[in-house]
């Protein structure tokens, strides 16, 4: 048996745009239950600015389209 020693991620990763609103923050240790609701929290907000960015869009052509 060898203890996970975490190494430096080998690509380096974007940083995150600021989140809308107020993050949930989870202390360590928190239950798995608490950490599922805050992932799956922070998906419905990207899905959200996802759509909200394509209705601007199809807006956008539409005005072009005219």
């Amino acid at each position: 048996y060898k203890p996970y020693v975490p190494e430096e991620p080998q690509i380096r990763v974007a940083t995150s745009p600021p989140a809308t609103g107020a993050p949930m923050t989870l202390p360590q240790g928190a239950p798995m239950q608490d950490i599922m609701a805050a992932l799956v929290n922070a998906i419905n907000r990207q899905s959200d600015r996802i759509m909200q960015q394509n209705q601007k869009f199809e807006q956008h052509n539409q005005r072009l389209e005219s």
